[in-house]
């Protein structure tokens, strides 16, 4: 799961994601057309990266673009304002 689940950032801020969990994962956002609009790298367990947003005001979709996680459950939302 992507905890926390709801994040809020103003446009222009950064988002820094680490992997705390057992196996690897990556974080992409997804904006309300469909489009993925920023990814991690696939991070490994204690791995860390900073995604710039350079994002639009609006509500935009996080979640693990490798096969099956997000249908699993690890996805969440991101309001940008």
């Amino acid at each position: 799961t992507l905890d926390p689940k709801d994040l809020r950032a103003a446009g222009g801020e950064s988002l820094t994601v680490t992997n705390a969990g057992p196996t690897i994962h990556n974080v992409a956002i997804r904006d309300g057309a469909g489009a993925v609009v920023g990814t991690t790298r696939d991070l490994k367990t204690g791995e860390s990266e900073t995604i710039a947003l350079p994002l639009a005001a609006g509500t935009y979709t996080l979640f693990c673009s490798l096969p099956g996680h997000e249908s699993l459950g690890i996805k969440g939302t991101l309001t940008v304002s």
